[in-house]
């Protein structure tokens, strides 16, 4: 590419004096090995993107880097992502105020012309045996994951290898050890594809379960400091490790409250 710019043979790309090839003023990203990765991973991962979707992690980069495989790489790597694919749902989906709008101008119509065309037509999803799938966090409601309940628990758990098919629209899963007292058919429709990574492997963690079915996070280490600032007051926080997880998945929580709980996290006194 830039020995064509170089020829003048394509007057859409600039070298910079540094060397730098730009597209207007999109830096171009060469195909070296984990670069584009690693900047799909930044705007993905950072710690103020919260897992932005495709298209808007797309339009995010869209000012700022240029490859010709750019979109479709962008939607490859945001479907592989383990968080994303546990905890996408319709409750948590963010679509933009004109969409909304239109689906609520013509849902009504299109359940009325659809319904019975897939009553008839109407399949479950099929899976292979030996392949694995997520399972639907419902049969662990109420069970304390990471400090959080709720809609901001992870929707699916897994992923589990399945054992055998249980009739037309069910399957028996290989649960762990750990969750025998858990019946291991579901429902086809508990059931979610897994889409395999191989950085997935060093996601793996022992979950340990009471036999009250119950399970705490318990937090590691402190990693930072800071202060939440609210109009008439101001919160010491802290960022907190949590057990079985990673540092990128460390949570922000009220000082006071981590110190009531887990005095043994600060050794030092209050100042």
């Amino acid at each position: 590419m830039k020995t064509r710019v170089q020829e003048g043979k394509n007057d859409q790309f600039v070298i910079q004096n540094d060397g730098t090839l730009l597209n207007g003023k999109r830096i171009c990203v060469p195909n070296v090995e984990g670069l584009r990765t690693e900047i799909m991973h930044e705007a993905h991962y950072a710690p103020y993107a919260m897992h932005p979707g495709s298209t808007k992690m797309y339009k995010d980069l869209r000012p700022y880097y240029w490859w010709p495989t750019m979109k479709k790489d962008v939607a490859e790597f945001m479907a592989k992502c383990l968080t994303c694919q546990q905890l996408e749902g319709p409750e948590l989906v963010q679509e933009t105020v004109d969409k909304i709008q239109t689906v609520k101008q013509c849902l009504k119509a299109a359940q009325d012309r659809q319904k019975s065309y897939v009553d008839k037509h109407r399949r479950e999803m099929e899976y292979e045996v030996g392949k694995k799938v997520f399972s639907e966090g419902s049969p662990w409601r109420g069970i304390l994951r990471f400090g959080k309940k709720g809609k901001l628990s992870p929707r699916y758990i897994g992923p589990y290898e399945i054992l055998e098919r249980v009739g037309p629209l069910a399957y028996r899963l290989a649960l762990p050890a750990e969750l025998s007292q858990i019946h291991d058919v579901f429902y086809v429709s508990m059931l979610r594809r897994y889409r395999s990574d191989p950085s997935h492997i060093l996601r793996e963690s022992k979950i340990e379960i009471s036999e009250g079915l119950t399970y705490v996070e318990e937090p590691t280490e402190i990693l930072d400091r800071g202060i939440k600032r609210l109009r008439n007051k101001k919160i010491p926080m802290v960022k907190v490790k949590w057990s079985h997880h990673s540092p990128r998945e460390a949570t922000w929580e009220v000082e006071e409250n981590m110190r009531e709980k887990y005095p043994y996290l600060f050794p030092e006194p209050v100042r």
